[in-house]
Formats: C-alpha cells, structure tokens, sequence
C-alpha cells in the first residue's frame, strides 16, 4: 500500500479509537460542510519523498476539527472547540509510537505546520483547521 494512504487510514483509525467524536477522511477542501463534532483527515502533500535511494520523506497532513454550537455567545462554541482540539493533539502526541509499530515505518518528528481557525463563516459552526507535518524513514 503507498505511505501516504496508509498513514492516513492509521491516523483515522487511531484518532476514532480515542477521540469520542465522529473521525473520517475527507476527499477535497471544497465539499460540503460537515456535520460537527467531526475530525476530518486529508492528505495534503508530499514536498520531499525520496524514493530511489533511502526511502524518507515528509508528509503533510490535512486535519479539520469541526464544532457546532447556537449560544449567540461565541465564547460558548469556541470553549466546545478548544476542548476537542485538545483532546485531537492529546491522541496526536501518542499516534507516532503506534505508528511506527504498525506501519513499519520511522516517524524521525511530527509537528503543526499550521494551524487556523474559522470561527465566523460557517455560524453557528466553528473550525479549526490543522497542517501537520510527518517526518519518516524506512
């Protein structure tokens, strides 16, 4: 199977198994609005896959974390987002190590490249939209 397919399939995987909320892998940036609390993965590139001589790269993920939330009160949607962003990077921080036992593969660093939020354009729903960066190695 090609890395990037199975990473991401792991990550899904992974995240539904500790996150309580609905995980899925998205197709494009421009579908339709979920429906929140959902943590969607995407791939997004690969700026440096090195295949002819050492297999190693650098994958980048796309993840959207999405909330709902009618309280005329903005405060109130972004606390529900905030608590299911840190739940996300809690499972985030233990994703590498199994991984690495599953996938075969090294994981040399993990970061965010990006992240943004979207807390107006879809009211009453809130995003937060996250760019993370695999560094790995066979």
């Amino acid at each position: 199977m090609i890395l990037w397919f199975a990473v991401l399939c792991h990550l899904e995987e992974f995240l539904r198994q500790r996150v309580d909320v609905k995980v899925e892998q998205g197709y494009s940036q421009n579908e339709v609005l979920p429906e929140p609390p959902v943590v969607k993965v995407y791939r997004s590139r690969e700026p440096d896959l090195e295949i002819w001589a050492r297999p190693k790269g650098t994958l980048i993920m796309a993840m959207d974390i999405w909330e709902n939330n009618d309280d005329p009160d903005p405060k109130a949607a972004n606390q529900l987002l905030a608590t299911l962003e840190e739940k996300v990077q809690e499972a985030l921080k233990e994703w590498p190590k199994q991984a690495m036992a599953d996938l075969k593969i090294r994981i040399t660093d993990i970061g965010f490249d990006d992240i943004s939020g979207d807390g107006e354009n879809y009211r009453p729903q809130v995003a937060a939209f996250y760019k993370i960066r695999i560094n790995w190695a066979k």
